[in-house]
């Protein structure tokens, strides 16, 4: 146990006790959880300034038990500095002496120097640099240390059977006994308490009285409580040291417990999964606490892990009991055909397969048989499913499960071939998690996390090519070698058990040997399937010449063969030509292969070379970016340029062969149908009438698309004069018409002009015209947009006015206004489509208004206020509403009838006298309701504020006409909270800048109403928003916010008492928060989450 190790985050502590210590005559209490890590302290204060070459300490300190040693240093003349290690002596420290005294005490009450718990990660970071090299044995050791020192050098001590704490030394009671079993619970839970008074055998309360004081003994404890739950400090620790003290019927009792505790469903599984956020809420939870269930089910481990010692009568062991248990629990899962036992089990099969290896492995294996499996309803992240709230998937804790055993050499290949039998089964989905990553991280040769050796491993994988060929195929394709394989993440690896070797090496040997293996086998396996050939030749270049060479002589040999089908044939010479054109693209990268071996694979590609024209240059024109061995980053227009003339030849091959009907075929198999059109254009006019023909067919089509690129690279070739010609045409439809003007796109007004010469012509021009492309400069935007809207398609000019509205070199300009004005009232007529299904987002939206509320003057009075009205619901959550916000502030009766729209009269209004009752108190219509409610939640324009400044007068006559109408309404407590969160919106004093101002202030005071109150609280705790914080951070935050309102309300506590009163409850919230978070970091740094 290094210094650095136990001054771990106490700094300050250590540097106050060595500044004590300097000072003669000086008595410093020092209190810790026990008087020997107080003594350790003390000393590793003085060691580490030793070790930075301040020795005075060290040289002056003794540790002294002896009354008559601490008698004779006590007169010596040299300053010392003295650590009685007895009361007896702490009683007898002189006065007026040169010595200073460090006091070990465990009480806190009173002490000079009190220390705090170690710092989990500096004690880890401690814990690496004295030696420790396993960096997660180091994190686990570090928050134990934070549990307990005591229990930190037991757990790292060569001799730990020297350190036998006093509660190990003793025959056990049966609540200690119950303790072990239990391993955690929640002190205040209900349905926990229960289960320890079934395992105890008393009345709870009765238990927690006997245990307090001797169970938590600071000294050496062996359980804890932390935020309201209690935990085994070291569970490992304490298993081992009690496990032989469990009695059969302590065995018993801990079967009825297990049973019923890890045997509950999961209510929440009875709602829809994209409302089992909402399971707290709506009471679906379990009776028994999540500690309760990972303590049962840690338990339910060491019992495996520590009980094979340990025999009852009959000869049963503990393990053999623990491999009963979990059988007989994972037979009542599978017992129900729906799959929700298991799912319920979801949280702890680690821990139980960690339990029972044998039986979670049976009961698995049993579990995927058959046409449907029974855990498959395992897999729930199907890729259709988008809800953020659809919670988590339960396959990923059968994944951990699993790959724990498969650490175990003498489980690994059950292990494996369940995994592989779960890829079978897995339907796929948004998470990483699935089988087929587990298998390919178990196998991964330069890092298998596997502790069998890599014969052992090719064996298993030979087995699965038989049982599981799918799944092994994939398995095979994951161990190829990749360019760019360095990320590795590790699976689940046993917490108790010790299948993990400690210290992994690979050498270049075991790589070389199980990539070789996978190649040979994935040649084997690919057989004569070309999407396997693909995978392979894919992963080529990165394999070992050796390996390159094995690929290249498998379909060596396979080339002549006379039944090799045409397809096949085509797609390895595509694979081939691929890897090959890839390589000559980059040929000085450091992964390019040799010119030698990229002259072999040309041979290779020959061979399987269609004779097809088409064929073979079809791959030409199914990507922007094919690879044809010309450089492409560093010189993109030469690039296209030799793209364009490799293209421009493969039409003159295609023609040749085909005629028109190849060509035609080209434009209906490319994935680039504009790439056929613009190569054909320069092979001159001599297509036109074919492919004006294609102009006429309607609708979207690739043969039409094919021919607007033909005529727009024969446009820019030739210029306007070829579409005035071809319009000369007298058989021209009026589509053909239409796209034959819809390409030249630099001579936009005399198109206009033609257009307009026919009605049906400009309609169906207006129709089509594509307003994306048009240039930074282009400076006919709102003759655009207004051709657009007469033409009915609002959602494009709402695109067209959102992308040019911060174009505009001088700012907003009351014309595009009024044109986004009409198409936003055009758009809101016609919803066939959503916004979103019309590639709108809120982000637009935002735009578009943000430039009318520039342009506000101009507008229509209160037209703004409707339109932000309209389209609340697409500004988003948080909507910038000035208008309609101001609206509100300046109208009582239209903030009432929001109010009304968003909540329902209070209970019993109706026997109210005056009330009104209103048709919509009954039957409220749903999407208004939505929208009130996003009103009130936006409104941030307070009543009474004009020109930045709060008017007294028009906030009490709003407020007095608002209540008016909120009673009438019954609904005067939620309308005055509502009316309280606006007031968060106004301004500080302008003099000293306290908020909120004095006309809210003295609001408050006059009208003296809770509710409004209430609203203003809610504002201030609810505008903090999301926080982030690290792990171990705690509640510091809460604590800075709670001492600043403090201070608030001190300043005001006697000028504005009921505003002082406010900030106090808001301070007494954030104190809340803080004790939260604080236990919820405290659970991490003690590693009890």
């Amino acid at each position: 146990m290094t210094s650095g190790a136990v001054l771990a985050g106490r700094t300050d502590a250590a540097q106050e006790v060595e500044d004590r210590a300097a000072t003669s005559g000086s008595i410093t209490t020092v209190a810790g959880a026990s008087l020997e890590e107080v003594c350790a302290f003390v000393a590793a204060v003085a060691v580490d300034r030793d070790e930075q070459g301040k020795g005075q300490m060290l040289a002056r300190l003794a540790f002294v038990d002896d009354i008559s040693t601490w008698r004779q240093l006590a007169a010596s003349s040299q300053p010392l500095v003295l650590v009685p290690r007895t009361p007896e002596l702490a009683r007898e420290i002189p006065t007026g002496t040169v010595h200073s005294f460090c006091v070990p005490l465990v009480a806190e009450e009173g002490a000079d120097v009190i220390l705090p718990p170690l710092d989990p990660s500096v004690l880890a970071d401690a814990l690496k640099a004295a030696g420790i090299e396993d960096s997660e044995r180091a994190d686990t050791l570090g928050r134990l240390g934070r549990r307990s020192l005591t229990a930190l050098r037991r757990n790292i001590a060569i001799q730990a059977a020297l350190h036998r704490p006093a509660w190990a030394d003793t025959t056990p009671s049966r609540n200690f006994r119950s303790i072990l079993l239990a391993g955690s619970w929640g002190d205040n839970a209900a349905g926990d308490r229960s289960m320890i008074e079934a395992l105890t055998g008393v009345d709870y309360e009765t238990f927690r009285d006997s245990i307090t004081g001797i169970v938590d003994n600071p000294t050496d404890p062996l359980a804890i409580r932390t935020d309201g739950a209690w935990h085994l400090v070291s569970a490992v620790d304490a298993w081992m040291l009690l496990v032989s003290k469990l009695t059969y019927d302590d065995m018993q009792r801990f079967e009825s417990v297990v049973e019923m505790v890890l045997a509950e469903g999961d209510p929440a599984l009875d709602l829809p999964r994209d409302q089992r956020w909402r399971a707290s809420i709506d009471g679906k939870v379990r009776r028994y606490s999540g500690d309760l269930r990972r303590g049962l089910a840690q338990s339910l481990a060491l019992l495996g892990v520590y009980g094979g010692t340990v025999t009852w009568s009959g000869g049963a062991s503990g393990a053999g009991f623990a491999n009963y248990l979990v059988r007989k629990l994972l037979e009542w899962a599978s017992a129900d055909p729906t799959g929700r036992a298991w799912q319920s089990l979801a949280d702890i099969l680690p821990l139980i397969a960690e339990a029972g290896p044998e039986a979670f492995l049976d009961a698995v294996s049993a579990a995927t048989t058959g046409e449907e499996p029974l855990l498959a309803t395992m897999f729930q992240d199907s890729t259709d499913e988008s809800s953020l709230f659809s919670g988590g998937a339960p396959h990923t804790n059968l994944l951990w499960a699993l790959e724990r055993l498969s650490w175990c050499p003498d489980y690994f290949g059950r292990a494996v071939a369940v995994l592989a039998r779960l890829d079978e089964i897995d339907p796929g989905g948004r998470m990483s998690n699935r089988p087929a990553a587990s298998l390919a991280a178990i196998y991964r040769p330069w890092h298998p996390d596997s502790s069998v050796d890599p014969d052992r491993r090719i064996a298993v994988l030979d087995s699965l090519r038989r049982r599981h060929p799918d799944a092994a195929w994939k398995l095979e394709c994951s161990m190829l070698p990749e360019s760019h394989s360095g990320v590795h993440f590790p699976i689940s690896a046993p917490v108790f058990r010790t299948w993990r070797p400690n210290n992994q090496s690979v050498t270049y040997g075991e790589i070389w040997m199980t990539t070789t293996a996978a190649v040979e086998r994935s040649i084997e396996d690919a057989g004569a399937d070309a999407e396997r050939w693909a995978t392979i030749l894919d992963r080529t270049s990165a394999m070992a010449p050796a390996d390159r060479e094995r690929v290249v002589a498998a379909l060596d040999s396979i080339a002549d063969q006379a039944d090799l089908a045409s397809d096949f044939r085509d797609s390895v010479w595509r694979s081939l030509t691929d890897l090959i054109g890839r390589h000559r693209e980059f040929t000085d990268a450091a992964w390019s292969l040799p010119e030698e071996e990229l002259a072999k694979l040309d041979s290779l590609a020959t061979r399987y070379q269609p004779e097809s024209a088409y064929l073979r240059l079809v791959g030409l024109f199914q990507s922007y970016t094919p690879h044809i061995g010309a450089r492409r980053l560093d010189d993109h227009e030469g690039f296209e340029r030799e793209l364009g003339r490799l293209r421009v030849e493969a039409i003159k091959e295609i023609e040749a062969e085909g005629g028109l009907d190849a060509i035609t075929k080209l434009a209906r198999d490319a994935t680039v149908p504009g790439a056929v059109g613009i190569s054909l254009a320069h092979l001159g006019s001599s297509y036109d009438s074919e492919l004006l023909g294609w102009l006429a067919i309607e609708g979207p089509d690739d043969l039409a698309e094919t021919a607007m690129s033909y005529f727009s690279a024969r446009y820019a070739l030739d210029g306007f004069d070829l579409i005035t010609g071809l319009l000369a045409r007298d058989d021209l439809t009026i589509e053909q018409r239409a796209r034959l003007l819809l390409v030249a796109r630099e001579n936009l007004t005399e198109v206009w002009a033609l257009a307009a010469a026919d009605q049906e012509l400009e309609t169906r021009y207006w129709m089509a015209f594509q307003p994306l492309g048009l240039g930074h400069d282009f400076d006919k935007v709102d003759e655009v947009a207004d051709r657009l809207i007469l033409a009915g398609r609002h959602a494009d000019v709402l695109h067209l006015m959102s992308m040019y509205s911060h174009m505009e070199k001088d700012g907003p300009r009351s014309e595009g206004a009024k044109l986004i004005v009409r198409a936003l009232d055009g758009f809101l007529a016609d919803q066939a489509q959503s916004a979103a299904a019309r590639g709108l987002q809120t982000y637009d939206f935002q735009q578009l208004f943000a430039y009318l509320e520039a342009m506000r003057d101009h507008l229509d009075p209160g037209e703004l206020a409707r339109l932000q009205w309209a389209y609340l619901p697409a500004l988003g959550y948080d909507a910038k509403i000035p208008a309609l916000s101001e609206s509100l502030a300046a109208d009582p009766d239209e903030f009432v009838e929001m109010v009304c729209l968003v909540f329902r009269a209070r209970p019993g209004a109706e026997d109210v006298e005056g009330v009104e009752h209103h048709p919509d108190d009954e039957q409220r219509d749903v999407s208004m309701a939505t929208n009130a409610y996003r009103l009130l939640h936006a409104w941030d324009s307070p009543p009474g504020l004009v020109d930045g400044s709060m008017d007294a007068e028009v906030l009490r006559s709003w407020l007095d006409r608002a209540m008016e109408l909120l009673a009438e309404r019954g609904r005067t407590e939620v309308g005055l909270q509502q009316f309280g969160q606006v007031l968060g919106h106004t301004p500080p004093d302008p003099d000293g800048g306290t908020w909120p101002g004095v006309v809210v202030r003295d609001l408050l005071e006059d009208v003296q109403l809770e509710h409004i109150e209430t609203g203003l609280y809610l504002h201030i705790v609810n505008s903090r928003g999301i926080t982030s914080r690290g792990l171990e951070d705690g509640g510091d935050q809460e604590l800075q916010l709670s001492a600043d309102y403090r201070a608030r309300a001190e300043a005001l506590a006697d000028t504005a008492p009921r505003t002082a009163a406010l900030f106090r409850r808001v301070a007494a919230s954030y104190d809340r928060d803080a004790r939260r978070n604080e236990d919820g970091a405290e659970r991490f740094r003690r590693g009890l989450h």
